[in-house]
């Protein structure tokens, strides 16, 4: 796979934060809802302070 269309959308979806559908699924199915919204917290912001600015550089420069 060459394409830099397919290969950046497959970077984004792979390094993209746990999604708050995580934490309305715990508390649906009676999971530990805490554990989730760590996860949820924690990956956005590692995600946003992190991994967006790389990718953003990244796909910029081409």
């Amino acid at each position: 796979m060459t394409d830099p269309v397919i290969l950046g959308t497959i970077f984004l979806a792979a390094s993209a934060p746990v999604a708050i559908n995580a934490v309305i699924t715990a508390q649906l199915f009676h999971l530990n809802v805490d554990l989730a919204v760590a996860a949820f917290l924690e990956t956005t912001l590692l995600y946003v302070a992190v991994l967006f600015p790389l990718a953003y550089s990244f796909f910029r420069q081409g």
